[in-house]
């Protein structure tokens, strides 16, 4: 099952599927959230196929952190973004965001999602 979350809906995402009080410290968090060029690049330096993806993995990340969905320490601590074997046919890679699911990218789309597998 794939669930996919679009950054304008994911307040009320979170809200559904926890509760009123996740739900009310996500919205009051601030979505202008300023981050480095630099902190990205350190993020994701460990990334699988880094020379082929850097574009795709750096938007990703950089989308993540700013809405909230993902800690830039969060990201570097899994080693970026790593290929999913469970899906080789697939250019998917993950990270993992803290206490949440891992966290999936489609390489060839740009699409982020949520897998449970």
């Amino acid at each position: 099952m794939t669930i996919r979350i679009q950054p304008e809906n994911r307040k009320y995402w979170w809200g559904a599927l926890f509760g009123v009080a996740l739900w009310v410290a996500i919205a009051n968090q601030t979505s202008n959230r300023s981050i480095s060029n630099s902190s990205i690049e350190k993020a994701i330096s460990h990334s699988f196929d880094l020379s082929r993806y850097h574009d795709i993995f750096f938007k990703a990340t950089k989308s993540m952190v700013e809405n909230g969905t993902c800690s830039l320490e969060s990201i570097e601590s899994n080693g970026g973004w790593v290929k999913s074997h469970n899906h080789p046919n697939r250019n998917w890679y993950f990270t993992y965001c803290g206490e949440s699911s891992n966290i999936y990218l489609d390489a060839d789309t740009g699409d982020i999602f949520f897998m449970n597998e």
